[in-house]
Formats: C-alpha cells, structure tokens, sequence
C-alpha cells in the first residue's frame, strides 16, 4: 500500500486551492501541458500520490523547534518543570547564537 507523499505548506497550498476550482483529472493535466510546471518543486509523480493517495504537510524548522521546546516547558513535577524549564532556556539560548528568531521561544 502506497503512503501519502509529504509536502511542503506551499505545495500543499497550492493543491488545495487547485481542487477548489478543478477536477483531479484536469489539475494534472494541466501540469503535464504547462510548461513551468516543476515551479512548486513538484513532481508529476508527487503530484498525482498527493492528489489519490493523500499528504501530510511538513514542519518548519521553526514550528517543529516550537514544538520541541514546548516539550520541555510543558511538565508537571518541580523536579521536572526546573529541568524542562532550563532545556528550554537552552534551545533559547541556541537560537540567539545561531541569530534565528522564533516567535514563541526567543522572540
């Protein structure tokens, strides 16, 4: 059995918005007969598994760096909460040297 294709949230954007208007059959197509079709970084195999079988949308690295450190911070015990609460302040710390802002860590 074939898995669903993972996509970017652009990609997925994109596809989204193609099934509002059109039919799977003319969506691809028109990809096969555009000739900037490779424009989203899809392929026409890509394209037809997430239109049939389905896709799951990608993480950014700062969503998935947000969900990390809310992994931490989120605990229950004292014990837990100062140890979640300093490797929070670590991947905090982290995104300052590296100079990248994410909004619910170090913003």
């Amino acid at each position: 059995m074939s898995e669903k294709v993972v996509l970017t949230k652009e990609q997925a954007g994109k596809i989204s918005k193609l099934l509002e208007f059109h039919p799977k059959e003319r969506i691809i197509s028109d990809f096969v007969t555009t000739e900037n079709r490779s424009k989203e970084g899809l392929t026409l195999d890509v394209l037809i598994q997430a239109l049939y079988i389905g896709y799951e949308v990608t993480q950014t690295v700062e969503e998935r760096l947000i969900d990390f450190h809310g992994s931490f911070t989120k605990t229950v015990t004292a014990r837990d909460y100062i140890t979640g609460q300093m490797a929070g302040e670590v991947i905090a710390e982290v995104l300052n040297i590296i100079g990248m802002k994410v909004k619910g860590i170090n913003d």
